[in-house]
């Protein structure tokens, strides 16, 4: 522990005359610096402005603003540490402070160079990335570039970083030199794992390709996001938030099973991995439910049973409109009006009708008439209503059928079809009012079926 008045080694309250006359030419130097100083950093400072006005292929503003600030704290730097060795002429204690400083300085400075140097070329890497897709432009829109190139960045950028980090716990052991800090990280650090380095290289491994598997992933979906019309942005997004959890759980077990068995081995390890096995397992059966709901909305959209805005008939004969599809439940809206939630895995244990790519849809309308009227009669009435209403499709052209017989009467059957089955309501009702006015106008009594 230094003491602070040892720094100046006289009592200037007795004595300020022969502190002046001793630190005197000290101060003043020390002062001059730092004007000089504070001039060549404003210089530098308007001269990477300048830089940043001009067009440069490896630099950019976030570049040049890094170099502004590192020069800024190397200069400041320099300026301290001439100041402290003009100072330890006169002070002990200072120099005593900075023989232990440059004692580990060697080290500290290779660390500090080695992260600088990994820091400027990612930086310029990204910059040429980014000059690699602006020539990949026609005109004025902007062609999609190669996937690779993405995941090439990507992957050159975490090597360097891990490369650096590497160079720099090794590089500034290296220069540190020979004593207790150096012998405790070799004794207690580095000949611990040396036995189990292969175990830490397969944990960086399968980290890596854990890493790129998943950047492949994220990277088709959002190629499908951008092309599909199949799926919503919404449900592309659910999927890769799915993805990214998914690979951080199995990437998570993956290497805490391996670090584990660095410490604990034999039964211990198999019970462990027992354990988390039968874990899995008891949360996969608490959630059931919602992962049924799950894989029902992954086949539904992989299927491709109908779109948002298909008219369809779902369960026990509900007709309604698509609204939304998320991945676990399905928002419809039904011929009342009624919002209807239904989770996905009852949509898939029932048949699906689809209205709307069904092209024509058949429509009936059945009416009973007495024995006694012609069959020719009721079917030229019947004709003449879909005939009348409009929203019937003339092709298919309407039919009629006598379906059955109950007493007296003949229960004769039209079908008529439609092109917008959304419009199947206001269509049928129009129908059946023009068979009533038809019927009334022959004078025949008409029943429609219970």
């Amino acid at each position: 522990m230094l003491d602070g008045m040892d720094l100046i080694p006289l009592d200037v309250g007795s004595d300020i005359s022969a502190f002046f006359a001793e630190f005197g030419p000290i101060i003043v130097l020390i002062i001059a610096m730092f004007v000089a100083m504070l001039y060549g950093l404003a210089y530098f400072s308007r001269f990477i402005e300048y830089q940043k006005l001009k067009e440069h292929k490896y630099l950019d503003e976030r570049i040049l603003s890094m170099i502004d600030k590192v020069v800024h704290w190397v200069i400041i730097f320099l300026v301290i540490m001439l100041s402290l060795l003009a100072i330890q002429f006169k002070s002990p204690a200072v120099k005593g402070a900075l023989v232990e400083f440059f004692y580990y300085f060697p080290s500290i400075f290779v660390v500090i160079v080695i992260l600088f140097i990994v820091f400027v070329l990612v930086r310029v890497l990204s910059r040429l990335m980014s000059s690699l897709r602006r020539q990949v432009t026609k005109g004025e829109r902007l062609v999609e570039p190669p996937r690779f190139l993405s995941l090439t960045e990507i992957l050159l950028k975490y090597t360097i970083y891990t490369i650096g980090i590497i160079f720099a716990v090794f590089g500034g052991l290296a220069f540190l030199p020979s004593g207790s800090i150096k012998d405790w990280v070799v004794v207690n650090i580095f000949n611990p794992l040396s036995d189990k380095w292969t175990s830490f290289a397969f944990v960086v491994l399968t980290l890596v390709i854990a890493y790129l598997l998943y950047l492949f992933v994220d990277s088709v979906l959002e190629d499908i996001k951008k092309r599909s019309k199949k799926f919503s942005p919404r449900v592309i997004d659910v999927f890769r938030s799915i993805s990214r959890y998914l690979f951080i759980i199995i990437t998570s077990a993956v290497v805490a099973l391996i670090l584990i068995g660095i410490v604990v081995t034999g039964t211990g390890l198999y019970v462990i991995a027992i354990g988390f096995v039968v874990t899995m397992t008891a949360i996969l059966v608490v959630l059931a439910g919602p992962v049924k709901n799950i894989l029902s909305g992954i086949v539904l959209m992989m299927s491709d049973p109908f779109d948002e805005g298909d008219r369809v008939k779902i369960l026990d004969n509900l007709v309604c409109d698509v609204l939304e599809m998320n991945l676990t439940l399905t928002v419809v809206k039904s011929l009342k009006g009624e919002i209807i939630s239904i989770p996905n895995g009852e949509i898939m244990s029932k048949s699906i009708v689809n209205f709307t790519r069904s092209g024509t849809y058949a429509m009936t309308v059945e009416v009973k008439v007495s024995y006694e009227v012609a069959h020719e009669k009721v079917e030229e009435i019947l004709l003449a209503a879909a005939e009348k209403t409009s929203g019937i499709s003339d092709k298919p052209e309407p039919q009629v059928f006598g379906k059955d017989v109950e007493g007296n009467v003949i229960i004769h059957q039209l079908l008529a079809y439609i092109r917008h089955p959304e419009n199947m309501k206001n269509v049928k009702s129009q129908l059946v009012y023009h068979i009533q006015e038809l019927f009334h106008e022959k004078g025949i009594k008409v029943l429609f079926p219970d």
